[in-house]
């Protein structure tokens, strides 16, 4: 098993970054929200939803592995590179400072969904106020559109 630990810092910048790749690169979102046909607040909802219903198709799993077959190390993550492999899985490469420990994970895009998922859990948990990448675009558009009397 793997423990692997990211900074806030790490989590506020990845996340952003995570929701936009997962918008070019896949989901039903990059190719029917795609043109000026769509206001940016719809578009924002959609992706929300799709996210949402990405992170159900993945069943929570808990397995416990014989003590023999349990490799334990962990690490800080630093950065987080993503590739598609030929066969349209997400392949997540997480990395340390020195780029010498990495733990690289093939995975679906629902997979992907519920990791983030899972990982904004956590932050709120821990109040580090991670937004969620589409809830938070989402409530700063909708901001914007108040009116003031």
């Amino acid at each position: 098993m793997v423990s692997v630990w990211f900074a806030r810092r790490v989590l506020l910048i990845v996340m952003p970054q995570l929701a936009e790749w997962l918008e070019k690169t896949g989901g039903v979102s990059a190719d029917a929200l795609s043109g000026d046909r769509v206001a940016e607040t719809e578009k924002k909802r959609y992706q929300q939803f799709e996210h949402e219903a990405a992170q159900q198709q993945v069943p929570i799993v808990q397995d416990v592995l014989p003590r023999e077959r349990i490799f334990e190390a962990e690490f800080l993550v630093n950065s987080v590179k993503l590739a598609i492999t030929r066969s349209q899985k997400v392949k997540l490469i997480l990395l340390d400072d020195k780029n010498s420990v990495e733990v690289i994970s093939v995975m679906s895009v629902p997979e992907i969904h519920k990791i983030i998922g899972e990982l904004l859990r956590l932050s709120d948990a821990a109040n580090w106020q991670v937004p969620n990448p589409w809830r938070h675009a989402l409530a700063v558009h909708e901001e914007s559109q108040k009116t003031v009397h």
